[in-house]
Formats: C-alpha cells, sequence, structure tokens
C-alpha cells in the first residue's frame, strides 16, 4: 500500500517484501482461514522469525474480505507527483557515490588488528566475535564497535570530477529543478545496503 514517504499511486497483491536496512512498508493482510501464522525475514543465509499470529475461526462482527480485495488508486499521490512526472526519464545532472575509505592513521591499523580482511570479494571476517552485536542481525560486531572517526571516513564522491564532500562545489539557480541519482559504492571495503530518501527541494 505505501512506504516511507507515504501511500504508493496503484495498490498491488505481493507475496513478500523486499526492505532495505531502516526502511518501512504499509501492508494490509487478510487472515481468511484459522491456524498459526509467522511474519519472517529471510536472507540468503538464515530465516528469522519475527513474529508470530493465531488467528481463531470466531467471526468478526465486520468482514473486510471484500474490500481487501479491491486494489485501490490513490489520485491525491497522483497529482502530488504530476509536476515532476516530465523528469522520470531525465538524464540524472549529477551523480554522488556513497563510499567508505578506512584505515587514515597508524592508530587507526592498530585497531584493526585481530580481523582478516579477504579484499577480493570486498567481504570481511572477524577474528574476534566475542563482542555483542550492535544490531540484531550483526554480523561484523567486532568492527562496528571499533570504528571510529580517526579509521574510516565516509564520502560523497562527484562521478564527474572525484571530487569529495567538500570540495565540491555545485551552483544552481533559484528556481532549477535538478535531478541527482544517488549511488552506492559497491567496491568500498563496507558496501552500503541503504535506500535513500528522496525529497523534492527548491534552489
Amino acid at each position: 500500500m505505501g512506504g516511507d514517504n507515504g501511500k504508493y499511486e496503484k495498490e498491488t497483491f505481493v507475496d513478500s517484501v523486499l526492505l532495505s536496512p531502516s526502511e518501512r512498508a504499509i501492508v494490509e493482510v487478510l487472515f481468511d482461514t484459522a491456524g498459526t501464522f509467522h511474519l519472517v525475514h529471510q536472507t540468503p543465509q538464515k530465516t528469522y522469525q519475527l513474529e508470530r499470529f493465531t488467528v481463531s475461526d470466531t467471526s468478526t462482527h465486520t468482514a473486510y474480505a471484500e474490500t481487501f480485495y479491491q486494489r485501490r488508486t490513490h489520485q491525491d499521490t497522483i497529482a502530488s507527483m504530476d509536476s515532476l512526472r516530465q523528469y522520470f526519464d531525465k538524464t540524472p545532472d549529477k551523480t554522488l557515490k556513497l563510499s567508505l575509505s578506512m584505515m587514515q592513521d597508524q592508530n587507526a591499523s592498530d585497531s584493526m588488528q585481530g580481523m582478516n580482511m579477504n579484499m577480493g570479494d570486498n567481504s570481511m571476517q572477524m577474528g574476534d566475535s566475542d563482542t555483542d552485536p550492535i544490531e540484531w542481525e550483526d554480523t561484523m560486531s567486532s568492527m562496528n564497535t571499533t570504528s571510529n572517526k580517526n579509521m574510516m571516513t565516509w564520502k560523497l564522491i562527484d562521478t564527474a570530477t572525484n571530487k569529495e564532500n567538500m570540495d565540491m562545489n555545485w551552483t544552481f539557480k533559484k528556481g532549477d529543478v535538478v535531478k541527482i541519482r544517488i549511488i552506492n559504492d559497491a567496491h568500498s571495503l563496507h558496501p552500503m545496503q541503504h535506500q535513500f530518501i528522496c525529497m523534492d527541494n527548491d534552489f
């Protein structure tokens, strides 16, 4: 039905929802039979059970089955996007790459001791797994807890000039509509899976 930015233009039926870290989805579910059902999170390596639903065979006062199967179109969402449709297929004016540089000094290098790094496929294997994970699905707990500003620097890179962060100097005119493409650096030491939220900003 919708996501972080609100309702979708048109609702659709899906068997599953693919979410990036921190992303949210608005989903309606119809339980039309009694029983036990599970909400699960699946990764290529493991399946996690997030919640269990027990559905009784007792009828409710209000039946939602008929309206559930009616896929709605939200005209207010469509109208809010109309002014931007002409730019959907436009070539981006700028492209930013989100990347990461690590081990900037000797202290940072020392803090990386105990970690086995395989740079061929951008993967890292932690030599110390005793650290409590930061996130419930954290497989890089040692690296995450020892990371600091001295050993890693987040970078936004202008792909046209390779200038980074505050070295970029973009100039626009008031009223310009600018399309900016933001991508993750798949070849960095820590490729990100996070989604980017796009916003309409006036310059």
